[in-house]
């Protein structure tokens, strides 16, 4: 391989990675120092400083490639790729009822009846614990008994989220207030 071909392919696999890096980086400094509220927040603010490293460095050294607008579109394209992932992991460890009830498996340290991991996922406490996140975060406002929205962040994110759903595979997901409404959809039961 070409010299030239081998430094073009360095700065491509080495740009992503150190703003892919950066990402989580600058996620945990945003979330301790300016966005103590929202890590959803902080989130969206690591990500787009990542972006903005990443076209910034690719576009300084785009010279020094054969192809300069493909390797900065290509670059783009694998951090915004890298973000996603990113997102999805920090959201999973947030707010998946999966993760809860493993972690709940794992302190156990033994095997659990259907009854014993029940009584450890109280509904009630995670929707208010959930619902006083939103709060905090300054998502949602409680006025007169009654909950509404304050602030479009979080919401923002899971209507893009949504809509890349529905790119990628033709629908969208379904919110609670379609399933409350229309009722649960069939499939397996849980033995009990």
């Amino acid at each position: 391989m070409p010299a030239d071909q081998m430094r073009s392919l360095l700065w491509t696999v080495a740009i992503p990675s150190a703003a892919i890096i950066l990402m989580p980086v600058a996620h945990v400094f945003l979330s301790r120092t300016l966005c103590r509220t929202s890590s959803f927040v902080a989130l969206f603010l690591a990500v787009l400083l990542s972006m903005l490293f990443t076209l910034g460095i690719s576009i300084l050294t785009y010279p020094l490639t054969d192809t300069p607008i493909a390797f900065v579109l290509a670059n783009a394209a694998i951090v915004a790729c890298g973000s996603y992932i990113y997102f999805h992991f920090h959201n999973m460890g947030e707010t998946a009822r999966r993760i809860r009830i493993l972690r709940e498996l794992d302190a156990a340290r033994r095997p659990m009846s259907f009854e014993e991991i029940s009584s450890r996922y109280n509904a009630e406490e995670v929707i208010a614990r959930r619902v006083q996140r939103l709060i905090d975060s300054a998502q949602v406002r409680l006025v007169d008994g009654r909950y509404m929205i304050a602030g479009r962040s979080i919401l923002l994110m899971a209507n893009a989220v949504n809509f890349a759903h529905q790119v990628v595979f033709g629908s969208s997901r379904k919110n609670i207030v379609g399933h409350l409404k229309n009722g649960p959809t069939a499939g397996p039961s849980l033995e009990r």
